[in-house]
């Protein structure tokens, strides 16, 4: 991941938690691609909601780099929880609002 010349440099307490960080930080862009759009889906109906939801997740996200950082992968466990509060909540609110605008409600 980038890290082989500057590696060498470091000693591998110093190593794994760089990697950590690093698998933390790819874990959240990966997430983005889909946490993104449907925040920006479920914000046309219902943007309170959305938002409350999207910072739910970023919050999340946090505790997770915060805990990977610390513990590496059964660290995050907390911040990946609360994070899928607010992913999966988006969700449920894309759907929900999808289901009003096709008259379903």
């Amino acid at each position: 991941m980038g890290s082989g010349v500057y590696a060498k440099e470091m000693t591998y307490a110093e190593w794994l938690r760089f990697n950590n960080a690093q698998r933390a930080h790819h874990n959240t862009l990966e997430s983005l691609t889909f946490v993104l759009p449907t925040m920006l889906a479920a914000g046309v109906l219902h943007p309170k909601t959305a938002a409350a939801l999207g910072l739910t997740y970023a919050a999340g996200r946090a505790l997770y780099a915060i805990g990977y950082n610390r513990g590496g992968p059964s660290g995050r466990m907390l911040g990946g929880l609360i994070s899928h509060i607010g992913d999966m909540g988006l969700i449920g609110v894309c759907i929900r609002g999808g289901l009003k605008v096709a008259g379903a409600f």
